[in-house]
């Protein structure tokens, strides 16, 4: 049976003609090309050209719906593995370096820092496929013995000397690489993965560009992780979320999920947030290549007391710089190995080495410092141990490692190993501050602990020396009363546990908030500005008076009697207000008695100018010198004349300070001034204080 054809008009003769002559010389398409051909582009460029110009689908019908069509094969796209080295490389050498590599002339050396050690095989087979084969040096580390700056020099210069192009290939050059090489290199150029390569990548191999890209949208991840963002049948779109999800899950450790940024990390303060809010800074100029990483800041120790929030510190670094966080504990290398030298030795290079892969950056968190023994300080039984060890983690802690932010913690910063914090390694000693009453009451309401009208600044000068740790340790407490009440938390939960109740009975409080009061009125009439006034029994501390100020570096005599002045006031304001003295004031006796010997023995500001003793041994001579200590005596005498006189005179200021004491347990510093303003004669003239007879 004869098919059914269309009838053979003048015009299917002519458009079967017109076809045959159009397919003598056919278009060749990608999917047309032999390996070799491919492999004969000339770069990625070339490969993404060959692409946009495969054949198009015709339209032969001229409009007659009968006619048959015939569409060319769709051309084959290229593989993500091949296709993203040859990008990186091409951004990375730029259209200039690219133009001497393929014209003929003196031969070029050209250093490639890869991303990271999984990059290194790839992006030196995208170079051994440039127009102009060179002679490709790919030294990732893995080879101890070959990957070494002593090994191949002769073959750099020989390759040099023959006309051949020589290209090296490394994640760490100065360390894996011929010194050859590195040495008389034409050109250094880091290959680095950025939004515009991702959009060229997805675009050839998905088919079409996608819609908007993230920057940073592979931030931290490996050349397999990006790979693995291509999967079959993925829209553009969903391959760019792949890339997103995966770089945010490997720059955040699950131990960072909570911590905000260092700009909003709150209690920080000093010397600490300088340093890492300008790393941040630099990091994020490194990463768009504008600084070279040697002029980032990224090498630093953290000394501090505990729980002043080293480790939280550390975290919120990596959160801003949005790297990972490798730890590195002497005490855990012992705890996760045998103890043998050789296997705690492998566990330090192996976080070192880890940290060095992390494309994108990572910190390297070496915590507990101290446990790294001082060499001065060691004995001769551990000397043979240690000292292989600390010379391996001074090595490694000296390699170039772009990208890497190396910081530790201590909290014996006199326990460091000298070597260890000089430049090139962890070259910065910043001594971590604990956050003032401010910085507590932001931490408080970090926390959950906000109240409307609330002075939670107040609330927290209670707790002198209290440190982040703390107020999070109030807030968990606080709550968990609330929770056991039942209801929502409240600023008297907060009260009693930064304040709880003392066991003090109403004599002792009464005593106790006279005293406080006595000392409060010397420091006002004296000009100090209070901050805190409080009867709180704390750490076997009945009382305290806070206030601004203080005697200067160079202290006069008549800085001194002011000071002495404001230690005797609580024992002076007892004798006036209850009639008698109590043994309450032994503190503050001892800080008068020692600064009036040290102005006696080593200030020059007592009776001659004979330098006895240095200011924390003026003291101790007391207990020798019987003229010495009747002078001490005397002078104290006279000081107490005087802020007895000034007491009696400002009776009414210290009972109104010291009922409210009794009723509040403490006072914050504006209202305790405002008490006392008010209830002096004469509408607050101060009186004269006896200075000693001329």
């Amino acid at each position: 049976m004869e098919p059914l054809l269309p009838p053979r008009t003048p015009r299917r003769r002519r458009r079967e003609a017109a076809m045959t002559k159009s397919t003598d010389k056919p278009s060749k398409s990608i999917i047309d090309s032999t390996p070799d051909d491919v492999a004969a582009m000339d770069d990625a460029d070339a490969m993404l050209d060959a692409l946009a110009k495969a054949s198009p689908v015709a339209d032969h019908s001229d409009g007659d719906d009968t006619a048959p069509t015939f569409a060319p094969p769709l051309p084959m796209r290229p593989s993500p593995d091949r296709l993203l080295p040859q990008l990186v490389l091409d951004r990375a050498l730029g259209s200039a370096l690219k133009r001497r590599l393929r014209r003929l002339g003196p031969p070029l050396a050209v250093v490639v820092q890869a991303p990271d050690a999984d990059w290194v095989a790839h992006l030196a087979k995208a170079a051994a496929d440039l127009p102009r084969p060179p002679d490709v040096f790919a030294c990732d580390g893995t080879s101890k013995a070959e990957h070494r700056p002593t090994i191949g020099n002769d073959d750099v210069s020989a390759s040099l000397r023959n006309g051949r192009h020589v290209i090296g290939v490394s994640q760490a050059p100065a360390a894996y690489l011929p010194s050859t090489l590195t040495a008389v290199a034409d050109a250094h150029v880091a290959a680095a993965l950025d939004a515009r390569t991702i959009r060229r990548l997805v675009s050839a191999c998905v088919g079409r560009p996608p819609r908007d890209i993230p920057d940073g949208v592979a931030l931290g991840l490996s050349f397999h992780d990006i790979l693995a963002a291509f999967r079959a049948g993925a829209s553009p779109a969903q391959v760019v979320a792949m890339l997103v999800t995966t770089s945010a899950a490997k720059r955040r450790s699950t131990s960072t999920d909570d911590v905000p940024p260092l700009d909003r990390l709150p209690g920080l303060r000093g010397p600490a947030r300088d340093w890492g809010l300008g790393l941040v800074s630099d990091v994020q100029a490194w990463r768009r290549q504008e600084i070279p990483w040697s002029s980032v800041p990224a090498s630093a120790v953290l000394v501090g007391p505990p729980g002043v929030g080293k480790t939280l510190f550390a975290k919120s670094v990596a959160v801003s710089c949005q790297v990972p966080i490798i730890e590195l504990s002497i005490g855990a290398a012992f705890a996760q190995t045998d103890g043998h030298l050789n296997a705690v030795c492998r566990h330090v290079s192996d976080a070192f080495s880890q940290a060095k892969q992390c494309s994108g950056g990572a910190l390297l968190f070496a915590d507990e410092m101290e446990a790294i023994p001082d060499r001065a300080t060691l004995s001769d039984r551990n000397r043979d141990y240690w000292t292989p060890l600390l010379n391996l983690i001074l090595t490694l802690s000296s390699e170039d490692m772009p990208g890497v932010i190396k910081l530790g913690c201590s909290n014996f910063a006199n326990r460091l190993d000298a070597a260890l914090v000089r430049p090139g390694r962890f070259d910065r000693v910043i001594e971590l501050l604990p956050p003032d009453a401010q910085g507590l009451a932001d931490v408080l309401r970090f926390h959950g602990c906000d109240f409307k009208g609330a002075d939670l600044a107040a609330l927290a000068r209670l707790r002198p020396g209290a440190t982040g740790a703390d107020a999070a340790s109030w807030a968990r407490a606080a709550k968990r009363i609330a929770r056991e009440a039942g209801r929502d938390m409240v600023l008297d939960d907060l009260v009693a546990v930064i304040a709880p109740d003392d066991a003090m009975s109403d004599r002792d409080r009464r005593r106790a908030a006279v005293h406080e009061a006595g000392h409060a009125l010397a420091g006002f009439l004296g000009g100090r500005r209070l901050t805190l006034v409080s009867i709180l029994s704390i750490k076997a501390v009945g009382g305290r008076t806070v206030m601004a100020g203080g005697m200067s570096v160079y202290v006069t005599r008549a800085d001194a009697e002011a000071e002495i002045a404001i230690l005797l006031a609580g024992r002076a304001a007892e004798i006036v207000v209850l009639g008698d003295a109590s043994a309450g004031a032994s503190s503050d006796l001892y800080a008068a008695t020692s600064l009036v010997a040290m102005l006696h023995c080593s200030g020059g500001l007592g009776a001659d100018l004979v330098h006895r003793a240095t200011p924390d041994a003026a003291t101790q001579l007391l207990a020798y010198d019987p003229v010495l200590r009747r002078a001490v005596a005397d002078d104290l005498a006279v000081v107490q004349c005087g802020v007895l006189d000034a007491v009696r005179k400002n009776r009414a200021a210290v009972v109104a300070l010291a009922d409210v004491l009794v009723a509040r347990r403490f006072v914050d510093g504006a209202e305790a001034e405002k008490i006392i303003r008010g209830s002096l004669p004469r509408a607050g003239r101060k009186p004269k204080t006896n200075r000693r007879p001329t």
